[in-house]
């Protein structure tokens, strides 16, 4: 089946030529391909391993927040009373 459209847009003349692919094409194209890749692998690409599926899903790893370092009760005063530390 072929079909030709011509389209005129004044300035620009396009004509499209379709045609339907047959399915005899297709495939000597696909078998030569498949042959000329296992013809050139080694014998450890030809045997196919399983790929490792996992059913569910990782859990999220939680980040554990740094804890502050308790303060002695010298400390604690002078904070109360407004006065920088040295740390």
């Amino acid at each position: 089946m072929k079909a030709t459209t011509m389209y005129d847009t004044g300035e620009l003349k396009v004509t499209v030529t379709t045609s339907e692919i047959s399915r005899e094409e297709e495939e000597p194209i696909r078998k030569e391909k498949t042959q000329s890749t296992e013809s050139g692998s080694t014998a450890k690409a030809s045997t196919k391993q399983p790929v490792p599926v996992r059913k569910t899903k990782p859990m999220k790893q939680s980040r554990r927040r740094s804890t502050t370092k308790t303060m002695k009760k010298r400390d604690k005063k002078k904070q109360a009373r407004g006065i920088k530390t040295s740390r």
